[in-house]
């Protein structure tokens, strides 16, 4: 099946799987899709900071504290740095808040995640020219028909992600 995501070549191929999960869950469980979001953008985030010399690492490894690090914001620009901003306010609030997340809401979560990760591919591709030139498509997304409703066993596997994660990253503190 085509994903909006299948630019991510095998270089950012473990950033592309969590992405294609997220997209693939935006009809059938929104809250699921902008969390499996989050955490794409979170393995974004540490790729970055592993492979760009220049970003300074700050002391505090958890999500917030990686993307609000000066040199962080500065590589991204504006634009790129408004929409990680996003996908990680919604993510943090689809694990940690019962209020109900829209189809609408989700779609726009991976959507800015298919602009973060499309900006990470092109900015750190070997060669930028052979990168193809792609755009959103929405008809891409899993068709509506197959939609259910997310469990919350997805939903606590999803949330124990994310807690190793930052677990993780104390660790490394």
């Amino acid at each position: 099946m085509a994903s909006n995501f299948d630019f991510l070549d095998d270089a950012h191929s473990e950033l592309g799987q969590s992405a294609v999960e997220a997209e693939a869950l935006v009809h059938r469980a929104p809250r699921a899709a902008c969390f499996t979001a989050r955490f794409a953008l979170e393995q974004a985030v540490h790729w970055l900071y592993a492979n760009d010399p220049n970003l300074s690492l700050p002391y505090d490894h958890q999500l917030g504290a990686l993307i609000h690090e000066q040199s962080f914001k500065d590589n991204l620009g504006q634009q790129v740095f408004s929409k990680v901003r996003t996908v990680l306010k919604v993510g943090n609030r689809a694990a940690h808040d019962r209020r109900p997340l829209g189809k609408s809401e989700a779609i726009h979560v991976v959507r800015e995640l298919f602009h973060v990760l499309y900006w990470v591919s092109r900015t750190y591709a070997h060669d930028p020219s052979k990168q193809p030139k792609v755009k959103w498509d929405p008809s891409l997304l899993p068709a509506e028909e197959a939609a259910g409703k997310e469990t919350l066993e997805q939903l606590a596997d999803l949330e124990k992600q994310l807690a190793d994660s930052d677990a993780m990253a104390k660790i490394k503190d």
